[in-house]
């Protein structure tokens, strides 16, 4: 059987039930979210043209606006904020790592418990 093959296929239940990296991961559940603190405080660049992924379309944002940056910022924390809530209900380690800052040490105290 050709290696592609093995790996698309659906193993039996009882394989996967009585694997070691079965049990492993059923006890390792965490999330990993990484933020940029730029995006929370937007750069005072004016009038600019960004793309909206979720609209698929360009819209013009006034980057100098306190209306724009007070979302951005709002939106940025209630993420953080909802994310957390929502992996810690179902029962898993959460860690938010800023990409500015060194994230070992927090992997290591997250890895710990």
């Amino acid at each position: 059987m050709p290696a592609w093959q093995r790996f698309s296929s659906t193993p039996d239940k009882r394989q996967v039930s009585s694997s070691p990296m079965c049990a492993l991961t059923s006890r390792l559940q965490f999330q990993l979210q990484f933020y940029d603190q730029m995006e929370e405080n937007f750069p005072d660049i004016g009038l600019v043209e960004l793309y909206n992924a979720e609209k698929m379309n360009y819209e013009w944002i006034d980057t100098s606006s306190s209306l724009f940056k007070n979302h951005m910022k709002n939106h940025i924390q209630n993420n953080l904020k909802n994310t957390k809530t929502i992996f810690k209900k179902l029962g898993g380690e959460y860690c938010a790592i800023n990409v500015q800052e060194a994230y070992i040490h927090k992997l290591a105290a997250m890895f710990k418990k």
